[in-house]
């Protein structure tokens, strides 16, 4: 290579080898501090797009998921208190019964007519002065319940009808008519079974959603975030690369005074 002061070809290419080494080192060294691969649009512009997409996914069935968590306790809540109804339900299809005995007087009849009557408004109460999260809970089910779970998918619960034909049942108890009993018990069985089979739905979809998520974010994990052994190794290896750049740009600087020796 001959020698020239006008243009020193060893130096730059020593510069933009060392440039280079310090460009990856920098890279690796910010990886390693943000734990991500992807830091910025630069760094893999389709790869960043795919995981804003999966973190979005992600936020949407974790918000989901939380949506469904609450459409289940409030089911569970209403199921909670027909259990109660149905427990006093059966308290008074004894009364109902005891009452048509021949055996008992009308003062007795009288005593039976009034507990009854008690556990009626009873009834009434729980159906109508339930609260959740501070709400009325049954006049949630005037219509159908729709849970967004996320990412697109809905779950709907429809005790209407149940409900509906509950309040007119527990309004026509008659402690003479044993039947207005079982229509009532009849009654109750229908709406417990739909709240039941809406919880059911909903666990699943819980379940579900939490399987997705793992698997969404698997995925956003392997395209965004940093592989510690390789940029640890890439840090390294630049840090040396850097480390004799440096020394060997010195070595070719010389090059200009080796000139000026042979003028001199």
């Amino acid at each position: 290579m001959m020698l020239s002061v006008q243009t020193n070809y060893a130096s730059l290419v020593g510069q933009n080898a060392l440039t280079q080494a310090n460009n990856e080192m920098t890279t690796a060294m910010e990886r390693l501090s943000t734990g991500y691969r992807i830091n910025g649009a630069s760094d893999d512009a389709a790869g960043l797009q795919i995981a804003s997409r999966l973190e979005a996914d992600s936020t949407a069935l974790q918000q989901g998921t939380r949506n469904v968590n609450d459409a289940i306790a409030m089911l569970e809540t209403a199921d909670g208190a027909l259990s109660e109804v149905e427990s006093i339900a059966m308290r008074m299809t004894e009364l109902s019964t005891q009452y048509g005995s021949a055996t008992v007087s009308a003062d007795d009849q009288d005593a039976i007519t009034a507990e009854f009557d008690g556990l009626k408004d009873e009834l009434i109460s729980i159906t109508t002065e339930t609260e959740f999260a501070g709400e009325d809970l049954f006049g949630k089910f005037d219509a159908a319940v729709t849970v967004d779970a996320g990412v697109g998918k809905t779950v709907t619960v429809d005790a209407t009808a149940e409900i509906a034909a509950l309040d007119t049942a527990i309004a026509a108890l008659d402690v003479t008519d044993i039947a207005t009993v079982d229509t009532t018990i009849d009654a109750l069985g229908d709406t417990r079974s739909v709240l039941g089979s809406g919880i059911n739905r909903l666990q699943h979809t819980a379940n579900n959603n939490a399987n997705i998520d793992e698997n969404t974010q698997q995925a956003l994990s392997n395209i965004k975030d940093a592989d510690y052994a390789t940029e640890s190794s890439n840090m390294t290896k630049n840090e040396m690369l850097v480390q004799a750049g440096t020394n060997v740009l010195a070595k070719s600087n010389q090059n200009t005074s080796l000139v000026m020796s042979l003028l001199g």
